[in-house]
């Protein structure tokens, strides 16, 4: 037997019962697959209550993707942990003299206020508040040293010469060190030596960044 299939939006138009078939098709049109319900688990983010539910937006997809660090496999996922977000915690370090570098001299540098010493003073030390690692160091000189001088830029951890170390030479005025690395925890003081060579031309500033990571 023939029918006419209904939709809603001519089924309010209905005066006749409505068969068996029409329902049926009605059912199959309106109704969510199970790859719908996948789709909601994983994408829900909300707390439910009362019946109400939150699903992610397309920021919040983007932090997941950032986030997950666990292999996906039978309907289940491993977001990170408190240790993974930390890991991902980076802080700049920018260490800058204004004062120049003489020739013949050592001076150490401070935390981001233009000013040096030719004494490491507690001023100029930069104290640690949580444990995580120093890598990545870059400098820039105003001046170079001139040819066959160096200036050498060491990171320094509560008094003492660490194996972050870059050198300037000759005509150059960048350097960075982006192998070594430096643990630290809580109470640690840093600070950034220079050494100028004997013969070195004067440089009138320089800037020094640190990446300080899951701190």
């Amino acid at each position: 037997m023939a029918y006419t299939p209904y939709t809603w939006q001519n089924l309010p138009n209905v005066t006749t019962p409505i068969s068996k078939a029409n329902l049926d098709h009605l059912e199959t049109q309106y109704t969510e697959a199970a790859s719908d319900d996948v789709t909601h688990a994983a994408l829900d983010t909300g707390v439910h209550g009362a019946g109400a539910s939150t699903l992610a937006t397309a920021a919040d997809i983007v932090i997941h993707a950032a986030l997950d660090t666990g292999v996906h496999g039978a309907g289940a996922s491993t977001l990170a942990t408190a240790a993974d977000i930390a890991a991902l915690t980076q802080t700049m370090l920018c260490f800058t003299s204004d004062n120049g570098i003489a020739a013949g001299t050592t001076v150490f540098l401070a935390l981001g206020t233009g000013n040096s010493s030719v004494t490491e003073i507690p001023s100029l030390q930069f104290m640690i508040t949580k444990a995580g690692t120093l890598s990545t160091m870059y400098i820039k000189t105003e001046g170079d040293p001139g040819a066959g001088d160096t200036f050498i830029f060491t990171l320094r951890k509560n008094g003492g010469d660490e194996s972050i170390t870059v050198t300037i030479s000759d005509a150059e005025t960048t350097g960075n060190d982006t192998v070594n690395t430096e643990a630290v925890v809580a109470g640690d003081l840093i600070s950034i030596k220079c050494v100028a060579s004997a013969t070195a031309d004067n440089s009138n500033g320089v800037s020094v960044g640190v990446l300080l990571k899951g701190a």
